[in-house]
């Protein structure tokens, strides 16, 4: 019969060698609520223990909310790390008592809020009857932000716009880079610049490691970002599993499409109630960790009818419109992904609409008023053209010079926008969804269809913004002629 002391050695052992194991074993020091194992528990540990060992240095983890992703992975884990002290684990480039970890998040009350967490854990009865003569933490460094341990370890909570400049670590730990309301602003394009050109410079060696948990939010979030790369070890678990998914897990354990996550606490009743709360696109994001459904958002794929030319009567007896959404920025160090300028040429015609032509760049000012001219002179001087104003001063003087200098003997006009873009763009969902659209086959297709779909939650929506506004203009275009949907513009001298 084993003594205590024996009792208590071998399940230390255990908690070291199984994050699985010390998690359940710890999660009553951590919450209050009864623990509820899952299988996506055991996945993650798998992969963080890979982690700890240095065979993965590199870890993105996509996941609905509300799984205890952050008590595992930015409250458990860390505390975990600490442990693992014995010569057994000399060779786990990341593991250990002096290892050097910042933790992140969007807020820094969320960080802060999983640092003071396992910092009550390491405290707990249960961790120090087993790690408690291995090291302590510090007096002198012991806030719930920053706590030092007397094995020149410490962990450090911050934010991107935090103090990290000066520390370096061991771990990274990026739990919900983003706030969902910035998604789109300047806000969410700062973080992608972090995690781009300042998070890697703050890895103390080569070993070192970068873990990243989130759901998904944005087509352009981060873990979009990283996903590109092909440097990280992409853990993505639907909320209902789906073998066809863009970023299919092989380790997913599940086999039937549709099989959920963790049915122990989600069961399929709850799951469907939530999602009769939420909109496709926070399904599609946030449970299926795909921000755009894969039916797309508000336009269809199938909607739009190809043809091979523009008929011979839509040209003779239709009216034409290029509509122009402006874009000034060009890729630079500060802004890798700005928008487009696009422009998009539509006819209409006995109802029905004809996309001929999409033509989008990014290029300095004079370049783009180049390329407007080129392409005004290959519509002929029959094609209206309309672009966006934007509001105030600048927008007046931006129009009133391309009406002057750049498109003098064009019907050239500037729109103000009015509305969201969603709004905007309502005339030509209905349009295509009646089956009025058809598109001319060229080699922009691809692109335009795509963003299409993409629309409202893609990276970009030039295309889109463009095409609304000749449907939206069109109409008014039709009724002030006095030829009705057959005149010919009059030009303007």
């Amino acid at each position: 019969m084993k003594s205590d002391k024996e009792s208590l050695m071998i399940q230390k052992v255990l908690y070291e060698r199984s994050l699985h194991d010390f998690y359940k074993a710890s999660w009553r020091y951590i919450d209050p609520a009864p623990f509820t194992d899952g299988r996506h528990f055991e996945c993650i540990c798998e992969h963080l223990e890979a982690v700890a060992k240095g065979s993965i240095n590199r870890l993105l983890i996509n996941i609905q909310p509300r799984v205890s992703k952050s008590t595992l992975c930015s409250v458990a884990f860390p505390a975990w790390l600490w442990t693992l002290n014995t010569p057994y684990f000399d060779n786990w480039n990341n593991a250990g008592a002096d290892k050097k970890i910042l933790s992140l998040s969007f807020a820094h009350s969320l960080a802060t809020r999983d640092a003071r967490r396992s910092r009550n854990l390491i405290n707990s009865k249960f961790y120090q009857q087993f790690w408690g003569k291995d090291f302590n933490l510090v007096s002198d460094q012991n806030a719930k932000h920053r706590y030092d341990n007397n094995q020149q370890g410490f962990r450090m909570a911050t934010t991107p716009l935090g103090q990290v400049l000066g520390e370096g670590g061991d771990l990274i730990i990026f739990d919900d880079p983003h706030k969902a309301s910035d998604i789109g602003k300047e806000a969410h394009w700062e973080t992608i610049r972090f995690v781009q050109e300042t998070l890697p410079n703050r890895l103390n060696s080569e070993q070192s490691a970068i873990v990243v948990i989130m759901q998904r939010l944005h087509e352009k979030d981060v873990s979009g970002v990283l996903a590109e790369t092909g440097d990280y070890t992409h853990v993505c678990l639907p909320a209902e599993y789906d073998p066809n998914h863009k970023f299919h897990f092989i380790g997913d354990w599940r086999k039937e499409p549709g099989e959920l996550l963790w049915p122990e606490k989600f069961t399929r009743e709850a799951l469907d109630k939530r999602k009769r709360e939420m909109t496709q696109y926070a399904i599609s994001g946030q449970l299926q960790q795909l921000p755009v459904p894969r039916e797309g958002g508000m336009f269809k794929a199938e909607w739009f009818k190809f043809i091979d030319a523009l008929p011979h009567e839509v040209r003779e007896e239709g009216v034409c419109v290029r509509f122009y959404d402006m874009a000034s920025t060009e890729v630079s160090n500060k802004n890798r992904d700005p928008d487009f300028t696009a422009g998009v040429k539509i006819w209409g015609h006995n109802g029905a609409y004809y996309i001929e032509d999409v033509v989008k760049f990014r290029l300095s000012a004079a370049a783009v008023e180049a390329r407007v001219q080129s392409a005004a002179a290959m519509d002929g001087l029959d094609c209206y053209i309309r672009m966006e104003q934007e509001g105030g001063s600048s927008g007046k003087i931006s129009i009133d010079h391309y009406a002057r200098e750049v498109l003098p003997d064009y019907n050239f006009k500037g729109i103000k926008s009015t509305g969201s873009k969603e709004k905007r763009a309502e005339l030509l969902e209905a349009r295509a969804q009646n089956g009025n659209v058809y598109i001319v086959r060229a080699p922009w297709n691809a692109a335009f269809i795509e963003e299409l779909t993409l629309f409202p939650n893609g990276a970009h929506d030039d295309q889109v913004d463009a095409a609304a506004g000749a449907i939206n203009e069109l109409p008014v275009i039709m009724r002030r002629n006095d030829r009705g949907a057959i005149g010919v513009p009059m030009q303007v001298k």
